[in-house]
Order: structure tokens, then C-alpha cells, then sequence
């Protein structure tokens, strides 16, 4: 019996230990990571999409994050600190930014932004007026513009 009751023992032991192990790793974390997006223009935007992500998870750290526009998965790149998403193929009009961060737990925990911005890749339909375009000689030349949209700082 007394073989027994060392196995048990030296087992239940080992158990603790390893349940201790587990616990301070942070591998049963069951909060999601901070996640914080910032940098997003409140003007229409064409081209590309740039923002700043800020994640961190301080037990058991980060295992990534990924970034999606109206559920689509958008390709990343990172420079100087900043995240850019290109718009080819976004159409104009609202549109959401998803970004998703995740941690290393076994199950691992997420977090989630939603963003919204506007696309207006489409350049404005300039119609000149005819009798703007009448130049003599020692005066200004008046130019008058009509836009199909407003324009914030024409220059020629």
C-alpha cells in the first residue's frame, strides 16, 4: 500500500505543477488583447487606405492580427509605422474597415474594430464655360469651373 500511496501522491503532485505551469503562461487567458486603430481620414479616400494598429497582449502575447474591408480580406503593408490597405477594386461609397487581433492562448481571444470610411476614387467631370475662356491682352483671365462634385482647391 505504501507504493500506492507515493504514486498518488508524487502524481497528484505532478498535476498541481502542471496545472500551475499552464495557469502562468497564460494559456487559460481569457481576455482578448487591446487593440486600438487610429489614423483613418474623415475625407473620402482614393488609392490606398492608411492607418495606425496598435496590439498587445501581455500574457501569453500576441499571435496576430489581420485587416478586412466589408468582410473581405485585405493585403497589408507596413511602413513607418503605418498599415496601408490599397483600394483597387473598392468602389465609391461607404465601406467598412474590420481589423482583428488575437492572442496564444489554447483558445486563443479576440478583439475587434469596425471602422467606417468613404471611397471616391472617380476624379470630378470639369465643364468650362464658353465665355470665360476670352483672353485680351494686359487683363486677367477668368476661368469659371462646374463641377459634378465639390472640389476643395482647384489650381492651374
Amino acid at each position: 500500500m505504501k507504493g500506492w500511496r507515493r504514486i498518488v501522491v508524487v502524481g497528484g503532485v505532478v498535476a498541481l505543477a502542471a496545472a500551475g505551469m499552464v495557469a502562468a503562461s497564460g494559456a487559460l487567458d481569457a481576455t482578448g488583447p487591446a487593440l486600438t486603430v487610429t489614423g483613418l481620414p474623415g475625407v473620402p479616400v482614393s488609392g490606398a487606405l492608411t492607418f495606425s494598429v496598435s496590439v498587445a497582449d501581455a500574457s501569453p502575447g500576441m499571435g496576430g492580427w489581420s485587416a478586412a474591408i466589408d468582410g473581405q480580406p485585405a493585403v497589408v503593408t507596413l511602413a513607418d509605422g503605418q498599415a496601408r490597405v490599397s483600394l483597387a477594386g473598392v468602389g465609391d461609397g461607404p465601406h467598412t474597415l474590420q481589423v482583428a487581433a488575437w492572442d496564444r492562448a489554447w483558445r486563443a481571444n479576440w478583439s475587434r474594430q469596425e471602422l467606417p470610411f468613404t471611397v471616391d476614387q472617380t476624379p470630378p467631370v470639369l465643364r468650362v464655360e464658353r465665355g470665360s475662356l476670352e483672353a485680351v491682352e494686359g487683363r486677367a483671365l477668368v476661368v469659371l469651373l462646374d463641377a459634378d462634385e465639390p472640389i476643395e482647391a482647384p489650381t492651374g
